[in-house]
């Protein structure tokens, strides 16, 4: 009897061994692995998110100068030192809004089976100065040919010019298969906590130890 006990006890410490080494040299490495890709997406979705929220400022800031480029321009005009005809047009948002408006109500009535699909003005290309960090907090002046204009990195490391339309539509779709990433990435790894408190806690409850019941990673 005391042989039988002897052994089973033997078998019950190697048993305890061979979990808490699953524990320690499987479950949390593949923890740490999740949570590095945890961490590398939302680092990823914060810039994407960050370019969006600067998207609208960016947008702002081209209206504001091609609206003072025209009126340069129609000042030029009137002092007859810029060759061409004056423009007829108003400078005002409202005015180009209307007709705008006029336009494609008129369009839509004499093309109803159409699709409407979304009309792309040439803008000229407007410079613009930024102060860009080099790192450290060390900030220096640059000068951009054309605000209107952005290179977007796509994907493994191939960057594409887009205007500031469709950069604001390519972000909004990256940014919600990032969040899906996320979500995936979030879920396995509370999974994954799981798994190792369920077995900690078979361990703790088999040595009767209280001290291994406490979990940190939980």
């Amino acid at each position: 009897m005391a042989g039988m006990a002897g052994g089973e006890s033997v078998d019950l410490q190697q048993l305890v061994l061979r979990s808490e080494t699953v524990v320690d040299d499987v479950l949390r490495q593949q923890l740490k692995e999740v949570q590095r890709q945890q961490e590398k997406v939302f680092h990823e979705l914060l810039s994407v998110q960050r370019l969006l929220d600067c998207l609208p400022l960016l947008q702002l800031q081209q209206k504001q100068q091609l609206r003072a480029m025209r009126r340069h321009r129609k000042a030029l005009r009137k002092l007859r030192l810029l060759a061409g005809p004056e423009e007829a047009s108003s400078d005002s948002d409202e005015g180009r809004e209307a007709d705008e408006e006029r336009r494609t109500t008129a369009q839509g009535k004499n093309e109803k089976a159409a699709p409407s699909e979304p009309k792309k003005t040439d803008c000229p290309p407007v410079p613009v100065d930024a102060l860009v960090n080099i790192g450290c907090n060390t900030y220096l002046k640059a000068r951009g040919d054309d605000i209107g204009k952005l290179l977007i990195k796509v994907g493994f490391q191939f960057y594409l010019e887009m205007t500031l339309e469709e950069a604001a539509d390519f972000l909004t779709q990256k940014e919600a298969i990032l969040l899906k990433k996320y979500d995936h990435w979030s879920a396995k790894c509370a999974d994954m906590k799981a798994q190792i408190q369920v077995l900690l806690q078979a361990i703790a409850a088999v040595v009767e130890e209280p001290a291994l019941r406490a979990f940190p990673y939980a």
